[in-house]
């Protein structure tokens, strides 16, 4: 899960934050019509249905956060946990703490069978990653392109 806004890291304001503004505005820009909730907060659906048209949105547009010339992630020291996991097997949980799902990147796993993927399974800190979202006042789900956009506009005012 993404929240509403990232830590901001505190160090001055560099061409990639201004890159990342202008990268940010962009792709919201060009798919913002189609986000599944509140393009004003960023916020995705709650209901059936925006959770449905979530399951497809944007899926293969590039994230504004990487650099379209190198492909390399600009906020990678920072990056949301969702990032940081991508690829290898994750499960999933659920809000109550039951332990869901074994997600992975199909990709990354072409001809391995169902034991060797979860030989693979990495174990996520989910704990450190809730009490960061409880120090969180303003909590919803969003994507890489509103979390970041609060970060990029108050670091270049």
């Amino acid at each position: 899960m993404l929240v509403a806004s990232i830590a901001l890291v505190v160090r001055p304001v560099t061409d990639t934050d201004l890159w990342l503004h202008v990268a940010t505005g962009r792709w919201i820009a060009e798919h913002g019509e189609q986000f599944p909730g509140n393009i004003e907060t960023g916020l995705i659906g709650e209901s059936d249905a925006d959770q449905q048209r979530f399951e497809n949105f944007a899926n293969d547009a590039p994230c504004p956060a990487l650099d379209p010339e190198s492909g390399r992630c600009d906020v990678y020291e920072w990056r949301p946990m969702t990032c940081r996991v991508f690829g290898p097997p994750v499960r999933s949980v659920a809000p109550d703490g039951i332990a869901g799902g074994l997600g992975y990147c199909d990709l990354c796993f072409v001809g391995a069978t169902p034991g060797e993927i979860a030989a693979c399974e990495m174990k996520v800190p989910h704990e450190h990653e809730q009490a960061i979202i409880d120090g969180i006042t303003e909590k919803g789900e969003t994507i890489v392109a509103f979390a970041l956009l609060p970060v990029v506009s108050s670091r270049n005012q």
